[in-house]
């Protein structure tokens, strides 16, 4: 799939996002789902502990809740994922609009 590069209005390049999608639905699905489903396993895995440590500390009277011990390196997993996600999808896209050889 090979694009003219010319001045493109609003709905051009929303038509051609669409197009792009749509025709590589099968490649921008399974990577999202490769790099995003450690990325939610790991959000949840803040939220559910978060929930339990704020439980904990309603019981005990002037505790403040404190960061789940594990809060730093599911962080990095997480943004980490996002980050290498999105590098992947928008390498994807600009092989597919350049017409350049896929991996």
């Amino acid at each position: 799939m090979r694009f003219e590069l010319k001045p493109l209005s609003f709905g051009e390049v929303i038509d051609g996002a669409f197009k792009i999608l749509r025709s590589n639905l099968k490649l921008f699905l399974g990577t999202t789902l490769l790099f995003q489903l450690p990325s939610m396993w790991g959000a949840a895995m803040l939220q559910s502990t978060g929930a339990q440590m704020r439980a904990a500390a309603a019981h005990v009277a002037g505790a403040r809740p404190g960061l789940p011990s594990g809060f730093w390196p599911i962080s990095l997993l997480v943004m980490a994922t996002y980050f290498v996600m999105w590098g992947t999808i928008t390498a994807a896209t600009i092989q597919l609009v350049s017409g350049a050889p896929r991996w």
